[in-house]
């Protein structure tokens, strides 16, 4: 007379099988997790870079005046900007520094009708490398932020005619 019900073998196979499984679908979900970090880590640096970009570029299309200065190995100009509503006028020159080990994009602004306030250092976005270069035979400026990471680098040449 034959009981009913599995057999060692049965069970002992079903339990690897699972096993197998549960591993495979373990390792598939750890490994869409560490693709969603770094894609979301990029897409964090994508958009910090983008930020100081659009900075500068505002700055430098909206000066009236830019002023050759030593070139420091990131920039060799810095901007004159007037604000229209309060007819101010404001020098920016943009520099990295470190701060709690990360690198930072810096505008150092000095309000040149109001010197009693002095110049602000204003941290504007994290920043790996800054090249900034104003070429006054063909009257452009080149920005280059963060130019050893293809994915967050930016590059434009700017004409800004006849500022100097």
């Amino acid at each position: 007379m034959r009981k009913k019900g599995f057999t060692l073998i049965e069970l002992l196979t079903a339990l690897a099988i699972g096993s197998i499984l549960i591993a495979t679908c373990y390792a598939i979900f750890g490994s869409n997790i560490k693709v969603a970090k770094y894609a979301y880590q990029n897409e964090l640096d994508y958009k910090e870079s983008s930020v100081g970009f659009t900075y500068i570029d505002n700055i430098i299309r909206s000066a009236y005046k830019i002023e050759l200065i030593e070139d420091n190995g990131e920039t060799n100009f810095k901007v004159y900007v007037l604000n229209r509503e309060s007819n101010q006028i404001s020098s920016y020159n943009f520099l990295t520094g470190v701060s709690d080990g990360i690198k930072y994009l810096y505008a150092y602004i000095d309000n040149i009708s109001n010197k009693s306030k002095g110049k602000s250092k204003v941290r504007i976005t994290r920043c790996e490398n800054l090249y900034l270069y104003f070429d006054p035979s063909n009257k452009t400026v080149k920005i280059l932020l963060n130019k050893d990471r293809t994915e967050i680098r930016y590059e434009s040449l700017i004409y800004v005619g006849e500022k100097l």
